[in-house]
């Protein structure tokens, strides 16, 4: 099981002192794949009146998914979430990376209903890499989803404290023809059974 790294852990950004210049000292290796890994897990709370998205080092049960209306023929972005963690500790996150995601579409009528997710890793709200998983259907109001595995590579990125790890899921849908009321678009977040493979260096350390 992966070493849970308790600096991870959520709160708001406090701005820490940062040192301008830093020397380290560390094999070529560590730095192109890093020497830790990170669970992270995708999920969601129960709030009355807006609903949280985050992630959290250990699992646990949130809210179970996030719909949205299919609205149009062409395919289009219809969810759009942000699940983030503040950075505690300073840290170079990079190299191989293994994302579990699920997406479900239903179509409501006679057409055909189509989805697929992109996932996005992100520093703050810029971009670093992006997966798209492949196309799933639905007809005949039978509802589809699938797990997707996916492997991103991270660009050896430097996290300083405050800083916002950031994963964004998007789901993207059409249906073929006519667009019936109940054409749904479905992504979950259980905080269980979607979850990020990180790998780090924690340059605290060195």
């Amino acid at each position: 099981m992966p070493t849970k790294i308790p600096e991870f852990a959520g709160g708001r950004p406090t701005g820490g002192n940062q040192k301008d210049t830093r020397n380290f000292n560390i094999d070529l290796g560590d730095w192109l794949i890093g020497n830790k890994w990170q669970t992270l897990y995708i999920g969601a709370d129960d709030a009355d009146t807006t609903i949280n998205y985050f992630l959290h080092t250990n699992q646990f049960l949130g809210t179970g998914s996030t719909d949205a209306d299919i609205t149009s023929t062409n395919f289009t972005k219809e969810i759009d979430l942000d699940f983030d963690i503040i950075i505690k500790s300073d840290r170079l996150i990079g190299g191989n990376t293994v994302a579990t995601i699920k997406l479900g579409v239903e179509e409501n009528g006679s057409s055909t209903a189509r989805g697929y997710p992109i996932i996005r890793i992100k520093k703050n709200d810029v971009t670093l890499v992006s997966a798209q998983g492949s196309e799933i259907t639905s007809t005949s109001t039978v509802a589809t989803d699938k797990t997707y595995i996916l492997k991103l590579i991270v660009p050896s990125t430097h996290f300083k404290v405050g800083d916002i790890f950031r994963i964004t899921l998007e789901g993207w849908g059409k249906v073929d023809a006519g667009v019936d009321a109940g054409d749904d678009i479905r992504m979950f977040h259980d905080g269980t059974n979607h979850f990020i493979d990180l790998p780090f260096i924690n340059l605290d350390e060195y």
